[in-house]
């Protein structure tokens, strides 16, 4: 009665909607409890590794109990229902967490051992119920394997649609705790349908034969087979951090993306155990099918190696093949990966079918085989990714993994007793052919793969701790003479230059003139205007442009940074142009830490807190602007101190970009909205009204090391600094009105799928506010619009305006020399010429909107109105010539 397929069937979902429910606590238990202690790699992989152990605890502890259940179903019942309550409350504790603790000033292990302590019962319950419910399906010892075989597949199959149902969806429309609590109810219903099927069973006959001694036929071996099955562990966990690692590289940073990664992973390993339940449960020799699946692991991972060696050219394909683009990146994760975990699925059932035939309590062996191969599982992770890429980097990395994945082959062959010589030449051949794949790969072959940038020369990369960290230059050789955009001489000088850093598939910073501006404006808004600006708290430390833009000003007395990558401060040296050697200067303190953490824990206080933290939808980065974020800023700001935080506009939604403003508004009564470059905003907040006062603003920006640092970017004048100021507070208001904030539960930014498409800045611009405003304190005053309207809503593209502005020739501009200069006292500000900078920097935003759309002539156009406006300079002048003459990437073969 208890075998009928109906009942099997039965118990077969239920384990499947568990594995769901795991996967999902682990995603939202991470990201909860980063919150609290960090957010670096070594935070979140020892948030992950302790929600393991607690697997591996419960595995142990009820495995070695499961053989004398006389109702494994009804234990199987409670635990889930246990599991259930215990993570709903864990999570709903872990939503405050952050809160309660206030910051907690210890040791990262110390955190993390708190981090185990709290989710020790939910895991610990979870951790019991593969080998408890393995007792009820392998009672025929003939067909443990395969019946394991299953049990395994459709857990870890739930693990995948859990894992995609709640980064597709789940966590986007309802939030982290919602999420969780839907998890949780689904753990009850798992449990009530466990207790009503447990009413059809007949208890099973608690049999407990005495285990045979360790020299008996049975348990010969028994320790090495184990042993490699631990090692196989940490090989087959460190090819998945290695191969995220890479693959990373070549598609964007977004939790998406590492989702599909994730669910492929998993699909992986739930075909490799279907295949070995349909065709390979039985068979005779185990222990050689066993040698020759590792082996065939160790051939497929490094023809991995090869195939993401060959990246860039998956990146150039995406590049031009639009929204098929993302097919591509599919196909390349799937291509990547897929064969090699089917073969890393195959080989747990098999090694469940080896050892519970020599050993007789199954519901133990199942425990200790699980237990084993996590722990292995838990010191890949922490091994791979904290030490052995630092150490010897990704490609040497994947060589070890390789050749410990062949020694587990090898070394189980030995333990086959009907092994014959021509599988074992058959294996050695096999090997002997990585092994010399492995020492014929060329050295660079992994850097060249995922440093391939259009245009750009590699100069140096650094595999460290918390990613990959690149240098890129590039310079007229290997840009304007490339194949990849059309660039006429007299567009590309023979001195044009930028270098840029980049981490994973992230462009950090550069020394281009549009990055450049923005970042230096990050420091001088809140220089220029606080009344008195002493200590300053920098997060991101990028190029070093904006912490060294804050050292301009004689007044300064601390300068406090605080960056999570130290290998991003260690290669500040190639941007000493830009950045002045800020990491040494005297008053500046490099702090290498989360910054939200830091924000969080610290009692420091300062007049001065800038942000500018990787993009909104990255991967982790909405950590950086959530609603708490703000609150904490504030606690740690001065009466009248200052916030400066970058938000690009154009790289979400509308919607979404009117969220991140609306979270900086719930806890900063005062936020004003500054675009110094294309759509890249700065946002100016305070607790109180923001002064001008015009003769403190002249005499401050007459320092020479203040003039200049501003002029290198085209800002000769404070008339146009205050030119680049949009929108005032009561405007910001009603642009963001009836838009909810970005949270800590509610990450929508990160979370984008669904909440609009594209940016239109038509309402933007319609909103936009005159800079005299800061003067007179008039809260609606509108900038005159000159030559052309701004754009509207379902208008995404500005009107095209033929030709030049009068008396604007493209072929006899002058441009100003970087120095700039200023007039001579008394302090007043000339309000007509902050009205016509104004006016220039809307068109130059109309500019960057034709841009985005490839329509070269009218995006210089507006470049040319501007001009007329405002006067030309060195921003202006590369935009014409550079960003919107020769930089759009347009391929030679699209041209006519």
């Amino acid at each position: 009665m208890d075998q009928k397929p109906s009942l099997r069937r039965a118990v077969a979902a239920l384990f499947l909607a568990s594995g769901m429910c795991g996967l999902v606590f682990e995603i939202i238990w991470v990201r909860q409890l980063t919150l609290a202690i960090g957010y670096s790699t070594f935070a979140v992989s020892l948030v992950v590794g302790a929600f393991l152990l607690g697997l591996v605890l419960g595995s142990l502890f009820f495995g070695a109990r499961a053989d004398r259940m006389a109702r494994p179903v009804r234990v199987y019942a409670v635990l889930e229902l246990a599991t259930g309550l215990a993570a709903a409350g864990i999570s709903l504790l872990l939503s405050h967490l952050p809160e309660l603790l206030g910051g907690l000033p210890a040791p990262l292990p110390v955190r993390a051992a708190l981090a185990f302590l709290l989710i020790l019962p939910p895991t610990f319950l979870m951790g019991g119920t593969l080998p408890v419910l393995s007792r009820w399906v392998a009672q025929d010892r003939s067909q443990v394997g395969r019946s394991f075989a299953v049990l395994y597949s459709l857990n870890t199959l739930g693990a995948a649609v859990g894992c995609g149902v709640a980064g597709f969806f789940l966590i986007g429309q309802l939030g982290l705790l919602r999420t969780a609590f839907v998890a949780a109810g689904l753990n009850g219903a798992v449990a009530v349908a466990a207790f009503l099927l447990d009413r059809r069973l007949q208890p099973m006959a608690v049999t407990v034969p005495a285990s045979p001694g360790p020299s008996s036929p049975r348990t010969r071996g028994l320790p090495l087979l184990l042993g490699a099955f631990f090692v196989a562990g940490f090989a087959s966990i460190a090819y998945e951090v290695l191969w995220f690692r890479v693959l990373s590289h070549f598609m964007e940073s977004s939790v998406y993306v590492f989702t599909l990664l994730l669910v492929t992973y998993l699909l992986g390993l739930v075909l490799g155990g279907l295949w070995f339940a349909l065709r390979l449960s039985g068979k005779p020799n185990p222990l050689g099918r066993l040698a020759a699946i590792e082996v065939l692991v160790a051939l497929t991972a490094l023809l991995s190696v090869a195939l993401l060696g060959e990246g860039y050219l998956i990146r150039h394909l995406v590049a031009r093949a639009g929204a098929v683009g993302h097919l591509l990146n599919f196909a390349h994760i799937a291509l990547v990966i897929l064969l090699p975990t089917t073969l890393i699925g195959m080989a747990f059932p098999l090694v469940a079918e080896i050892t519970t035939q020599r050993l007789e309590r199954i519901g133990a062996g199942i425990g200790l085989l699980y237990s084993v191969n996590t722990l292995g599982g838990i010191l890949g992770s922490l091994v791979v990714g904290l030490a052995l890429i630092p150490a010897v980097g990704t490609q040497r990395s994947f060589a070890i993994a390789c050749v410990l994945t062949l020694a587990v082959g090898l070394t189980v062959f030995q333990l086959e007793p009907g092994r014959t010589r021509r599988q074992g030449l058959s294996l050695w051949g096999t090997a002997a052919l990585v092994l010399i794949g492995i020492a014929l790969m060329p050295a660079d072959h992994l850097v060249r793969g995922v440093s391939s940038l259009s245009g750009s020369r590699l100069l140096e990369m650094r595999e460290g701790r918390d990613g990959t960290v690149g240098i890129f230059e590039f310079d007229r050789q290997s840009t304007c003479d490339s194949p990849f955009f059309r660039c006429e001489p007299q567009w590309c000088p023979a001195d044009f230059s930028f270098r840029k850093v980049t981490y994973g598939s992230i462009s950090y910073a550069g020394t281009i003139p549009s990055g450049q501006r923005y970042m230096r404006l990050l420091a001088h808004l809140p220089m220029l205007l606080h009344p008195d600006p002493r200590d300053v708290l920098q997060v991101c430390f990028g190029t070093g442009s904006t912490a060294a833009s804050f050292t301009r000003y004689p007044g300064l007395e601390s300068l406090t940074v605080v960056d999570l990558n130290p290998d991003v401060v260690a290669l500040a040296p190639y941007f000493s142009s830009t950045n002045l050697d800020v990491a040494r200067h005297p008053k500046a303190k490099i702090v290498i830490d989360d910054g939200r953490r830091f924000v969080t824990a610290t009692d420091a206080r300062y007049d001065v807190i800038s942000f500018e933290p990787p993009p909104p939808t990255a991967q982790g980065a909405v950590n950086l602007y959530s609603q708490e974020l703000y609150r904490s800023i504030r606690r740690r700001l001065r009466p009248g101190g200052m916030l400066t935080q970058w938000i690009p506009l154009d790289q979400q939604s509308d919607l979404l970009g009117r969220a991140l403003i609306k979270s900086i508004q719930e806890e900063f009564p005062y936020v004003s909205l500054w675009i110094p470059s294309k759509l890249e905003a700065v946002v100016l907040a305070s607790d109180q009204p923001i002064p001008l006062h015009p003769e403190t603003l002249l005499r401050r920006f007459s320092q020479p090391a203040v003039r200049e640092n501003l002029a290198q970017v085209g800002y000769d004048s404070v008339e146009e600094v205050l030119g680049s100021y949009l929108i005032g507070t009561q405007g910001l208001q009603r642009y963001s009105q009836g838009v909810p904030p970005v949270t800590d539960d509610r990450p929508a930014i990160e979370y984008f799928a669904g909440r609009g498409e594209g940016f239109s800045p038509g309402d933007l611009l319609a909103a936009a506010e005159s800079p005299l405003q800061l003067l007179s304190g008039e809260d609606n005053a509108r900038v005159p619009v000159e030559q052309g309207a701004p754009l509207r809503e379902g208008q995404p593209r500005p009107p095209v305006t033929e030709g030049a502005p009068p008396g604007q020739q493209e072929t006899s501009r002058t441009i100003p020399a970087a120095t700039g200069s200023h007039p001579s006292p008394p302090w007043s500000l000339d309000r007509d010429a902050i009205t016509r900078s104004a006016q220039a920097h809307q068109a130059l935003i109309r500019a960057h909107v034709y841009g985005l759309y490839k329509e070269r002539e009218p995006a210089r156009a507006e470049v040319r109105r501007a001009e007329a406006l405002a006067g030309a300079d060195v921003y202006t002048r590369y935009l014409h010539d550079l960003e919107y003459g020769c930089l759009m990437y347009l391929p030679r073969q699209t041209e006519p």
